[in-house]
């Protein structure tokens, strides 16, 4: 299945529930890498279907109403609140998950306490569990 027989499936799939980026751009009167750029900056509540920004029908036609209002041709600039991205709440229920980098100096100590665990225990962990057991500890035991 090609790419865009796949996008144009999803599109037709959504299209009662949802509007792209470039209809809810005719309907700002504005171009479309306008729309798409507040869906990216989250000013528009949108997902990514491939190469499209699809747009719940009733937000679009809100955003579109503030926009207008707001900008009334002197700037391109939407005016309008972000959106609330739900993926950047934290659940407290849900384990997080965090990437960062370390110096090769913190890496070979861990590692070295990596190995004492073994050689003392015979149980071999992971740098994330002896990332964990440090921030417990550093934060005065389980919260």
């Amino acid at each position: 299945m090609t790419r865009t027989y796949q996008t144009d499936r999803i599109v037709v799939d959504h299209k009662e529930t949802h509007m792209t980026a470039q209809e809810l751009a005719d309907l700002c009167h504005v171009q479309g890498r306008v729309i798409r750029k507040a869906c990216q900056e989250g000013k528009v509540r949108a997902f990514r279907a491939g190469r499209l920004w699809l747009i719940p029908r009733l937000d679009g036609q809100l955003f579109a109403a503030a926009y207008l209002k707001a900008n009334s041709g002197v700037t391109w600039e939407p005016k309008v609140a972000h959106a609330d991205r739900g993926h950047f709440n934290n659940n407290p229920q849900r384990t997080q998950k965090l990437q960062f980098e370390l110096e090769p100096e913190m890496l070979r100590a861990i590692d070295c306490y990596r190995l004492t665990i073994r050689d003392t225990t015979g149980r071999k962990i992971g740098r994330t569990e002896v990332l964990r057991q440090a921030l417990t500890q550093f934060l005065g035991g389980e919260s």
